[in-house]
């Protein structure tokens, strides 16, 4: 600092005799204690120090942390990797071993298992089995569970369709009956009460038949979606408009049920007498009399009346809910 002071006197000599004014306000500045509105004292030099020391300390972290970030990530990247190689492996283990490996490391001629996906949905899951400890981890099982829920807790839609008065509604009460004796109650949606309620207004036109059936299997869907059992009494006469209901609810989860009753019955059976005033004319596009009927083609049931009793045709119902595992008898 000496140094800096007598350079600065060589190169300004007036500075060499303070004026009177600079002289007071340098004698003020004696007196002032230290520290405050004064220069630092002779030791100030150690301040520069301590800052290069603290810096060299938030170095010190810094290059800490970037350490423990790169471990970090390394470690992130090799579960990845197991994760990766978990997810490529067969659905196999050596007996012998208890282990689990990929299809590549089995070796010639040793004994294995052997699980595929739609084993695991179907003869696991949808049982409710519990899959094999050897399959996979129990926490991935959990969820497994979690998702595919078993086949007796999902939902299911019964579309019973027919000529009016074929005694399709009958057939329904009765198979609600004997579906909550085994533990599924279920919800009822009749073509004719619907007609008052949901779809009032529409009339009978093709377009307006197949909003109703729209209609119908919008809700049974919804039903269905939250592992409920629906029942759907409906003449729905359009092939078209039973595949797409069909669609709507989920090929898996939907049972088309062809109530096969000859017309002579139905109008024997029809104790509102439409048919009667469709033959007379007063009611136009009535379905099986000026309104074609069409047979379904691909009918998952076929319950022919009166060749069986409504609770017959019921329990031939029953008995494919019960195959398709949704049901036990």
């Amino acid at each position: 600092m000496a140094d800096n002071h007598e350079s600065e006197k060589a190169v300004h000599p007036a500075a060499a005799e303070p004026t009177a004014d600079q002289a007071a306000s340098q004698a003020g500045t004696a007196e002032a204690p230290a520290g405050i509105g004064t220069a630092p004292p002779a030791g100030g030099a150690e301040i520069p120090a301590a800052r290069d020391a603290e810096i060299a300390r938030r170095d010190e972290e810094i290059a800490r942390l970037r350490t423990e970030l790169d471990q970090a990530k390394d470690r992130a990247l090799r579960s990845l990797a197991e994760l990766d190689n978990y997810r490529k492996r067969a659905d196999r283990t050596i007996e012998e071993e208890r282990r689990y490996v990929e299809r590549s490391e089995v070796p010639e001629g040793a004994t294995i298992r052997s699980i595929s996906g739609t084993q695991v949905r179907e003869d696991y899951l949808a049982k409710g089995r519990e899959i094999p400890a050897w399959f996979t981890r129990p926490a991935v099982a959990e969820i497994l569970r979690s998702v595919y829920r078993p086949r007796t807790q999902q939902g299911f839609c019964v579309w019973l369709t027919g000529l009016p008065s074929a005694g399709k509604s009958t057939i329904g009460e009765i198979l609600g009956v004997m579906l909550l004796e085994r533990g599924r109650s279920s919800t009822i949606l009749d073509g004719d009460v619907v007609r008052q309620e949901l779809s009032k207004g529409l009339g009978f036109s093709r377009e307006d038949r197949l909003a109703n059936n729209r209609r119908i299997g919008f809700v049974a869907q919804e039903i269905v979606r939250h592992g409920g059992t629906v029942v759907c009494p409906v003449v729905s006469p359009y092939e078209a408009g039973r595949e797409e209901v069909r669609e709507m609810v989920g090929r898996d989860h939907f049972i088309l049920v062809y109530v096969d009753t000859p017309l002579a019955e139905c109008e024997r059976r029809d104790v509102k007498g439409m048919y009667a005033r469709a033959r007379r004319g007063e009611i136009l596009g009535f379905t099986g009399i000026d309104d074609p009927y069409e047979v379904p083609a691909r009918a998952d049931v076929v319950v022919p009346t009166p060749a069986l009793s409504p609770s017959e045709a019921a329990r031939r119902v029953l008995d494919e809910i019960a195959r398709r595992g949704f049901i036990e008898l």
